[in-house]
């Protein structure tokens, strides 16, 4: 009991809001998605979080960052495609990224006083409980190799959830990110190993620049920390 004790219990519906609402969004594009699209669509949260920063809490972007910002939009216009069509499914990807994005603000601010333990307990109490209404209603009971996928994928989620809480403990984000992008070419490996799924040549220029644009954005966050600490 002691453990979950917080004064901070708003805080913690709030980024367990925006991290189940990203979730859900994630799920229902991978349903029309080839594994790896949607994964980087989902990490287009750096971009996201620089516009976020500006408008709602009045960050200023330097020219270094507007043009890093820039060039990962372009590569999400080379995934998404929007001259022979704009995916509603490649949408809900974006939003996810949006919503991931606040969630990690949120996950940042409540770190300050938070242990990893505790934000990832009640990211999942209050996710379960947000997550249990609409289960109801659209209930369908799973099979017997469903409910193993189900459980599987709870269990890896929990424990990733936790790993990232303690990454972000632990370190700076301009050190932890990058790591965070090695999922990228992991889901690839995946799709196409269990999926038989390839990405076509625009999805991987694509790809290949929001990678660097975003890698780039860390250095440009890591350069400007050192100064500032001079």
């Amino acid at each position: 009991v002691a453990g979950i004790k917080t004064t901070r219990i708003k805080l913690h519906f709030v980024r367990s809001f925006f991290g189940i609402t990203a979730f859900v969004g994630l799920v229902f594009a991978l349903e029309h998605l080839i594994l790896a699209d949607a994964m980087v669509l989902a990490f287009t949260s750096p971009f996201w979080s620089i516009l976020i920063g500006a408008i709602i809490l009045r960050e200023v972007i330097k020219g270094r960052r507007i043009t890093a910002t820039i060039v990962g939009f372009c590569g999400v216009i080379m995934i998404v495609k929007p001259h022979i069509g704009i995916e509603p499914a490649m949408l809900l990807a974006l939003l996810s990224a949006i919503l991931t994005s606040s969630a990690m603000v949120s996950m940042k601010a409540l770190s300050s006083t938070e242990p990893p333990t505790r934000i990832v307990f009640y990211f999942m109490l209050f996710g379960s409980i947000l997550m249990l209404p609409p289960a109801i209603v659209t209930w369908e009971t799973p099979s017997a190799i469903n409910w193993c996928w189900l459980i599987l994928s709870g269990a890896l989620g929990a424990i990733g959830q936790a790993f990232l809480a303690r990454a972000y403990d632990a370190g700076d984000v301009s050190i932890v990110a990058p790591f965070d992008f090695m999922r990228l070419p992991i889901a690839a490996l995946f799709g196409y190993l269990v999926f038989s799924e390839l990405p076509d040549t625009w999805s991987i220029v694509g790809t290949l620049t929001i990678i660097a644009s975003a890698l780039y954005l860390l250095r440009c966050s890591r350069e400007e920390k050192a100064l500032t600490s001079k």
